[in-house]
């Protein structure tokens, strides 16, 4: 019994070590470009963070392409890790977007703990929410509904005796596996997730006109 055990997980090593592909091929984890930044230093309009919660990027690229739009729109924009910003550290600024990927079906957890530590502070601050999701690039029928059932619809409750999101919206994500940590790389295989790029960011542009309104 023992023997067979043993073979079958050299088995599934072997397996593993040939599909993954080399270390040169990409840096795993978080990419280099994800950091934090700010635009529209010289506008004069509302300042609005916005903070985010990634584990590969996508939702950071997201983030980047709705912070060009706020500025454009007279924003004083900073892009923020959720999890570095500290209690009362949101008194200085009028508006919050907060973009998080869903990571094992749910909402990144440093997503979640952001709200739990805030949650006084946006009964007085306008926000909104974002999800990135890879379900949404998988092509089969009714994929909407199951992201407004399970992500979107449930965040709307979530401190609603304290405040509620003027908006959120869900957008199809990114799986790349050469820079996936060997668990994401077994899990989405394990899955049949499919690798791609599905981020429609004209609907991301659309999305942050439309938001930047309800957030004055």
């Amino acid at each position: 019994m023992r023997k067979n055990i043993f073979s079958v997980a050299v088995c599934i090593a072997c397996v593993a070590l040939f599909c993954l592909p080399a270390a040169s091929h990409a840096k795993r984890g978080m990419p280099d470009y994800v950091i934090e930044k700010s635009y529209g230093d010289n506008n004069t309009g509302p300042a609005l963070l916005i903070a985010f919660a990634t584990n590969y990027g996508s939702t950071y690229r997201v983030a980047e392409v709705i912070a060009e739009v706020m500025s454009a729109e007279g924003y004083r924009v900073d892009l923020h890790f959720a999890k570095n910003i500290a209690s009362g550290e949101l008194d200085g600024y009028d508006a919050v977007i907060l973009g998080s990927s869903i990571y094992i079906e749910k909402w990144h957890a440093d997503a979640l703990a952001f709200l739990d530590l805030h949650q006084d502070a946006l009964a007085d601050i306008p926000i909104a929410y974002y999800c990135v999701n890879g379900l949404l690039g998988m092509n089969f029928e009714g994929k909407e509904d199951l992201v407004e059932e399970h992500y979107v619809q449930p965040m709307y409750e979530l401190y609603s005796s304290k405040f509620v999101p003027k908006d959120i919206a869900a957008f199809a994500g990114a799986v790349d596996y050469r820079i996936l940590n060997f668990k994401d790389w077994m899990m989405l295989h394990l899955m049949f997730m499919p690798r791609g790029n599905w981020t429609d960011y004209a609907a991301v542009v659309s999305w942050a006109y439309e938001v930047s309104g309800k957030l004055q």
